[in-house]
């Protein structure tokens, strides 16, 4: 990410709050292809959310030359096995900044998403991405961009987009 002002104080604190700076926040519906069962509108209080498993995570680095080492926070888990507000030490993040590019480099081993072997061509997830961006010098509220919708405004995993499998 081209970004003038990396600011990213959470990762080494209040770890609820890392959204609210420079960070990732990267949704997953492990069951994309599986129909909504009835009754379920796709984000509601739900711990099965429709039988399908969800995951939200937020994903940062200071970036600051003291230490590339991120984090990766379970902000919302709908998998008993991987509970919720918890950073995933399975995920292996890594947050580097050269001049004005912050670039994140990230590994989320299949266990870490609820699924128990690899997945196979053919197959798909639900993934939605938000870069969360914050300048406080320019003053600037935070902003970002995002691949599908789902994960910022409104928590719908309905609405993320289909990542297919291929060989």
């Amino acid at each position: 990410m081209t970004d003038d002002e990396h600011l990213q104080t959470n990762v080494r604190g209040d770890l609820k709050s890392l959204w609210a700076q420079d960070s990732l926040q990267i949704g997953f519906d492990m069951d994309i292809l599986k129909p909504w069962e009835a009754g379920f509108a796709g984000a509601d209080a739900s711990s099965t959310l429709g039988g399908h498993r969800v995951f939200e995570f937020a994903v940062a680095g200071a970036a600051d030359g003291v230490s590339t080492n991120g984090v990766a926070y379970l902000q919302t888990s709908h998998d008993a096995a991987l509970p919720a507000d918890t950073a995933r030490e399975g995920v292996r993040v890594v947050v580097t900044r050269e001049g004005l590019v912050t670039t994140y480099h990230l590994d989320f081993p299949w266990g870490q998403l609820g699924v128990s072997s690899p997945m196979k061509p053919g197959d798909a997830f639900g993934f939605a991405l938000a870069v969360n961006d914050i300048d406080p010098g320019r003053k600037a509220r935070r902003h970002g961009i995002r691949l599908f919708d789902g994960i910022v405004d409104e928590k719908s995993p309905r609405q993320y987009g289909p990542v297919w499998l291929r060989r």
